[in-house]
């Protein structure tokens, strides 16, 4: 019983050390104190040839399971351009449609079909002025059809994106202690459908619960307040999705 209560303390402390930092980065070496062969070190070359010393056991932590549960922004997805200087499409003037995270699936799939008829090349080419292309249009469907790109995309605009890596960081340990049980209950289960079901139901309800408090933080203008609760929905994005090819592998 101790040897797994302190397996478990060493697994937090891990966790918390990679998805809380929101990076994955190595901390700084120590300079050698002039004794590279001292006991108990490694010699580490940099490219500088100058040379370091790093304890044996203090290498950082492969990066948890969990971290790869992190999704990046669309704009990282080749959803938009990656480059820091362009500015971000508006995907909802792209569509004719309100910016706003509160959608409409049956007038946004209407939007989406009215603009892809008009992109069709027997159509386009008697246009008097240009409209967005096909694959422009698709992608603009694409993002703003599912919460999380949807997310993302919003905050891009009003200049509070989420970055890459940093989802880990925007949330609590309170947060990272109830995923990480989450996940072990989902590879518990990973051979029994009914429990599989079951936890995939309530994984959708903590998503709409989610993207209801987003939806109020986006009326509100509360950026801040929606970037956490967005980096919350990537996690229960990441569940829901190993839950289905769990249930599919069955």
């Amino acid at each position: 019983m101790a040897s797994r209560i302190c397996t478990r303390s060493h697994r937090v402390r891990r966790f918390l050390c990679n998805a809380g930092s929101g990076t994955g980065h190595r901390p700084p070496l120590p300079v050698d104190s002039g004794r590279p062969g001292a006991a108990g070190t490694r010699t580490v070359r940099r490219k500088s040839t100058a040379i370091t010393s790093v304890p044996w056991g203090r290498r950082p932590p492969p990066a948890s399971r969990l971290q790869y549960g992190v999704l990046p922004p669309p704009h990282r997805r080749g959803h938009a351009s990656s480059s820091p200087d362009a500015a971000a499409p508006d995907h909802f003037a792209a569509l004719g449609i309100d910016r706003d995270f509160a959608t409409d699936p049956a007038a946004l799939k209407r939007a989406y079909l009215t603009l892809m008829a008009a992109a069709h090349p027997d159509v386009a080419a008697h246009r008097p002025s240009g409209g967005p292309a096909a694959h422009e249009v698709t992608l603009a469907y694409n993002i703003i059809k599912q919460p999380h790109p949807r997310a993302c995309h919003l905050l891009e605009l009003a200049g509070f994106p989420v970055e890459e890596g940093s989802a880990g960081g925007l949330v609590d340990g309170p947060f990272l202690m109830e995923i990480m049980d989450i996940r072990e209950a989902v590879e518990d289960a990973a051979d029994l459908p009914a429990v599989l079901r079951r936890l995939f139901e309530e994984n959708n309800g903590r998503m709409e619960e989610s993207c209801r408090a987003l939806e109020a933080h986006f009326r509100e203008e509360d950026f801040e307040t929606a970037r956490k609760k967005t980096a919350e929905l990537s996690y229960w994005v990441r569940i829901n999705e190993e839950l289905r090819e769990r249930m599919d592998e069955i």
